[in-house]
């Protein structure tokens, strides 16, 4: 540690800096040339390292130095006034609302104090530690459709909707598949269906040309799903259900469409086969 005993202290000479000199570091120790770094603590909160000269010369807050400064009208205060209001220490109304600086806060509601970035803020994100730790609702209270979907050994009650942990789901029609909680509540959906969503939205069958309008026996085994909204060449994989022997299996459309059957019906078509004496 540089310590400058004959030059006077910036205790004495620069005491608003001074004060924010983080401890185990005394300022009454260090001059205003001084180059040993030392830690710092800025008006609202934020922490760095500089040396004392740096700080004499000018420097401030690195933090604060990022702040965007706003346009007319675009500040946090004018855009988003409830949440400007727990700003701690600072002006809300010389800030932009989409600030990447992480500033203090102090809950509203009880006091707590946190950091968060202010375009989290503004983007309705980072609130309250203290009171979202209290609203934490599973997902079978907050989103109930999609807790239905959650399958065993996964327990909805034991997820809220935030959660990033991976799970595994079955969809209305059957499909199985893994994504993360939180990834499902922000509308992630079955892929396998998404794939088939895609493919509609590529090819919109055209009036008498639908599954159903071409090839309406292979359509009466569509299982929970609408065959009207399917060119009969698409390459979407859907669930079916055997109008024979009650199997259900997936397969593209298009291959139902060339002659692809019911597969436990074509196996017991080839038992009965081999068994039957030859003449």
């Amino acid at each position: 540690m540089t310590i400058h005993r004959a030059a006077t202290p910036i205790s004495v000479t620069h005491p608003d800096l001074a004060a924010q000199m983080l401890a185990p570091f005394d300022p009454s120790a260090f001059a205003a040339d001084s180059d040993e770094p030392v830690w710092w603590r800025g008006p609202i909160g934020h922490i760095w390292c500089a040396t004392v000269a740096e700080r004499v010369a000018g420097q401030g807050c690195p933090w604060c130095s990022r702040i965007q400064v706003p346009v007319d009208g675009r500040s946090l205060a004018d855009l988003h006034p409830e949440v400007a209001a727990e700003a701690t220490g600072w002006d809300p109304s010389l800030v932009s609302s989409g600030s990447r600086v992480p500033m203090p806060w102090t809950c509203a509601e009880c006091r707590t104090r946190w950091t968060a970035e202010v375009r989290a803020r503004a983007n309705g994100h980072r609130p309250c530690p203290t009171c979202s730790a209290q609203e934490r609702h599973p997902l079978t209270e907050t989103h109930p459709g999609l807790a239905a979907e959650m399958m065993a050994p996964f327990d909805p009650d034991d997820y809220t909707h935030g959660s990033k942990a991976k799970v595994r789901w079955r969809g209305p029609v059957g499909h199985e598949w893994e994504a993360t909680v939180a990834n499902r509540v922000k509308g992630s959906g079955c892929p396998v269906c998404a794939h088939g969503a895609g493919a509609r939205a590529r090819k919109s069958p055209e009036p008498g040309a639908t599954l159903a309008d071409l090839y309406p026996t292979v359509a009466a085994e569509a299982d929970g799903w609408d065959p009207r909204e399917y060119r009969a060449k698409s390459s979407a994989r859907r669930p079916w259900l055997c109008a024979t022997c009650g199997h259900r299996w997936n397969a593209t459309i298009y291959s139902r469409t060339q002659r692809s059957g019911c597969p436990a019906c074509a196996i017991e078509r080839r038992r009965k086969h081999s068994s039957t004496p030859s003449g």
